[in-house]
């Protein structure tokens, strides 16, 4: 052994002449450590795929099987799993929406939401036919996976917060995501922690490249996905340093894709409500969602129209600034 290290140290000096200047350092790992680099394509594949098998998530039945698959899921990783229901007109054959709650400690309780919603719809009278793969099962996939990867680091500055949304598509009016901002905040009023910001994983997995319905001027295929932190009307809220945040972040991982700031004050997802409680909360989504011909009331929502790479990069992305701003380490 010491024969072949005294010839790798011969070689290694026979490569530079002498005099030359010692080769530079590799450079650091961009902040966030490995996270970016855990994210598991493969594991979000399946993760969807065995999501989308299950079918629907509009019947009563179906959506308290999905609560019954995500609190497995999150308790086997080692959150505590709560369940908060809350008062909803009759849509579907129930009186209650269901909202799940999966909590990672930190070492303060100040907290870190990361949100989605599960409820699908479809078309009139059909609705069950829908499983709803993009809207929202990418985000849905997107947040299983930083749960398995977060609870493999238990050195986190921020309490996590995973949450499963009832009632964000079924009434149309995110009555879930209203009753869960209501519940957090009596929570830390009671409780003495402080709500940092909520992330949401809105729709990702669908690419408008893949059928030229990005609109006039795209970016190259593939290359962005939407980042919304601001409203841009009179309701003025704004948070920049959250899509700067996300934005510096791609530039340092060298990200194939970057983050592509814009403002909505339309109110149609998860973290809006955060937003009108004067909370800091974002959302992205993929890059011209709004012209996906394929989910909610289309019924076409599957896997056929999910761009698997690109679903793995923006997740890369997500749930490494998510880790960032937990304090996950």
């Amino acid at each position: 052994m010491k024969a072949l290290a005294l010839a790798v140290l011969l070689a290694a000096c026979t490569d530079a002449s002498p005099g030359d200047p010692p080769p530079p350092p590799p450079p650091p790992p961009p902040p966030g450590g490995s996270i970016y680099g855990e994210v598991d394509a493969a594991n979000l594949d399946r993760l969807l795929s065995d999501l989308v098998d299950r079918g629907e998530r509009w019947s009563p039945a179906a959506k308290a099987r999905f609560r019954d698959d995500w609190t497995a899921y999150f308790t086997e990783l080692g959150a505590t799993v709560s369940e908060q229901t809350f008062a909803i007109p009759d849509l579907v054959g129930e009186t209650r929406g269901h909202n799940l709650e999966a909590v990672l400690p930190g070492a303060s309780p100040d907290s870190v939401v990361i949100i989605v919603h599960y409820d699908t719809v479809g078309i009139d009278g059909h609705e069950a036919d829908n499983a709803g793969a993009d809207d929202d099962g990418s985000g849905v996939v997107m947040q299983m996976e930083a749960g398995r990867i977060f609870a493999a680091h238990p050195e986190r500055d921020f309490t996590v917060r995973f949450v499963a949304a009832d009632y964000e598509e079924i009434s149309d009016d995110l009555d879930g995501d209203y009753a869960y901002v209501d519940h957090l905040q009596a929570e830390a009023a009671a409780d003495g922690f402080a709500i940092k910001v909520a992330s949401d994983d809105d729709q990702t997995g669908w690419s408008c490249w893949s059928e030229d319905l990005c609109g006039a001027n795209p970016p190259p295929r593939d290359t962005q996905f939407q980042m919304i932190s601001c409203s841009g009307d009179s309701d003025h809220y704004d948070y920049p340093e959250l899509s700067a945040g996300i934005i510096d972040l791609a530039r340092r991982y060298d990200s194939p894709m970057t983050p592509r700031a814009l403002c909505d004050g339309s109110g149609d997802t998860d973290h809006y409500p955060f937003w009108v409680a004067g909370l800091p909360a974002y959302v992205i989504e993929e890059y011209g969602s709004e012209n996906n011909p394929h989910y909610d009331d289309t019924g076409d929502d599957t896997l056929a129209h999910i761009d698997h790479d690109m679903l793995a990069e923006i997740s890369r992305i997500q749930i490494a600034f998510q880790a960032e701003l937990a304090g996950v380490h």
